[in-house]
């Protein structure tokens, strides 16, 4: 560190640990699918980022002495019964270095919800498995502390709901304690998205030109993706001087002339999702139909307008695709990440790029560079303190209020299209770790006359339990008129070495629009070979 944030245009109130804002959609799990006459439970996280699922906190054990550090320490998750019954809570348990500080609910009445809010406890660093800093001389003073939230419902499709836990604690206020880019993105929060090899620290730039990592889109201007809607930027992590508020612009190509964002709270200069000096997330929007590029306090995303360029051509800003924890790329979101081009103690930046990182939504490259510049790879494989058991969040299942129109212009078709599971039991060799896919085929009888759209979802049948021993999954699939006549969806189960019998779980089709449903139910048989 050297010293000097998606897209709805809902505005979204938040207090300072419930970080929402008018430019992004929050991640909301609807667990399975919603039964008549049964609790359902919804799971929000007001941590409000797009594709993200994990409850992330911040602790710095030492602080600063001239500016305090505040960070992170809180978060609250919103548990909603969108059934018709009422909604039973019981069983809490939490591991790892959290606790619960507000009431739990044991019931929810239909419609209703509660906040339960948690806090990161820790007092020390995790065990040391491998460095995680941004630096290589302080790798056992800080590091990321894994737990989880766990309880038990009525819901009869989700018995027992786990929320995971991500907490990095540092020893001291900057020092080379702080969280590389590859940390934050890829460990604590689960995205996915390739920012170079594993166990990077540094983003060196050799020979005074340019280098470039991973998924890294090149281009310092930028356009509007949606011109009729805002540009979202939302701060992710701010690990920069302690006390500076890091002012963010934008401008317009062929001038120098900034317009102001937000500025974040300087006392949230060492913590994942800072906050402006009112309390709000540090998030703010413009609008402009021009092409327009970043001031980040004092770098630029065009190469050309930095000063100091002699290490990199003043290639000082970075940007990225987003994808999430499934690995899919979020349409029109990057993350903008940036180093300070100061020299350090060794005589020239540091390189890590972490001192601010945002999200930046509805966006699209300007001048014609493509997305993404660089072919992505797998992404890297970071190994957490304590392995997480929670699946990834799922989209929303529930289906739209209002049902899509067909377009005039397609000529209707006789007969009502009939959508069906090609098969209705599938296996899959389970495999010692890792996540293993499993395709299913859904097949169309008919040609819908615009288009015929229903949804899918997961369910524990008698043994296999998921987030144990499958990903839980939810979607949409949709057919066209004269289109495809088949589509597939793919789900995940997980590899161990337990010595147990074969484990079946549920796909479920359901919720069709302009058609009907034939088999409606897979089951997914995983083979144990332990």
């Amino acid at each position: 560190m050297i010293s000097k944030p998606i897209v709805s245009p809902t505005l979204l109130t938040a207090s300072p640990d419930r970080y929402a804002s008018s430019d992004v959609t929050c991640v909301i799990e609807q667990l399975e699918e919603r039964r008549f006459m049964s609790a359902s439970l919804q799971i929000e996280n007001l941590d409000i980022l797009p594709g993200y699922e994990r409850m992330v906190f911040t602790k710095v054990q030492q602080l600063d002495k001239n500016f305090p550090n505040k960070y992170k320490e809180f978060g609250s998750l919103r548990l909603r019964n969108v059934g018709d019954a009422p909604l039973s809570l019981s069983g809490l348990n939490v591991s790892g270095p959290y606790k619960v500080v507000s009431g739990f609910p044991s019931s929810i009445s239909p419609g209703g919800y509660a906040d339960i809010r948690v806090q990161f406890t820790a007092t020390t660093p995790p065990p040391f498995t491998y460095n995680q800093t941004s630096g290589l001389d302080a790798v056992k003073q800080a590091g990321t502390w894994f737990g989880s939230l766990k309880f038990n419902t009525n819901d009869p499709r989700n018995s027992t709901y786990t929320e995971t836990l991500a907490g990095w604690y540092q020893t001291r206020s900057e020092h080379e304690n702080e969280a590389s880019l590859q940390t934050v993105i890829n460990v604590l929060m689960d995205y996915k998205t390739n920012i170079a090899p594993p166990n990077s620290v540094f983003l060196k730039q050799y020979g005074g030109v340019p280098h470039y990592y991973g998924e890294e889109v090149v281009s310092g201007y930028w356009q509007a993706a949606d011109p009729s809607k805002p540009v979202g930027v939302r701060q992710v992590a701010a690990f920069h001087g302690q006390g500076d508020d890091a002012p963010v612009s934008w401008f317009a190509q062929g001038t120098t002339s900034k317009n102001l964002i937000f500025r974040q709270d300087g006392r949230y200069g060492q913590t994942l999702l800072p906050v402006l000096a009112s309390g709000a997330p540090a998030a703010g929007t413009f609008s402009t139909t021009k092409t327009f590029g970043f001031h980040l306090d004092e770098e630029w995303s065009d190469d050309k307008l930095n000063k100091r360029n002699q290490y990199s051509k003043g290639h000082h800003v970075r940007f990225f695709p987003v994808r999430d924890h499934f690995g899919n790329k979020l349409n029109n979101l990057y993350f903008m990440t940036m180093d300070y081009s100061f020299p350090g103690p060794s005589g020239r930046p540091n390189e890590d790029f972490q001192d601010n990182i945002y999200i930046v939504s509805n966006v699209k490259p300007a001048n014609g560079a493509t997305s993404p510049t660089v072919p992505p790879v797998s992404p890297p494989t970071v190994p957490p303190t304590v392995p997480p058991t929670v699946p990834p969040t799922v989209p929303p299942t529930v289906p739209p209020t209002v049902p899509p129109t067909v377009p005039p212009t397609v000529p209707p078709t006789t007969g009502t299209p009939k959508v069906s599971f090609a098969s209705t039991a599938v296996s899959v060799v389970e495999g010692n770790s890792g996540l293993k896919a499993v395709t299913l085929t859904v097949k169309l009888e008919g040609n819908p006359a615009g288009e015929t759209r229903l949804y899918y979802s997961t369910s524990n049948a008698s043994t296999a339990t998921r987030g144990t021993d499958y990903s839980g999954a939810a979607g949409s699939v949709i057919f066209y008129h004269n289109g495809a006549k088949t589509k597939t969806i793919t789900v995940y189960v997980k590899g161990d070495t337990v010595k147990e019998g074969n484990e079946n779980f549920y796909v479920n089709l359901y919720g069709i629009q302009s058609g009907v449903l034939g088999a409606s139910k897979a089951t997914v048989t995983i083979l144990n070979d332990d």
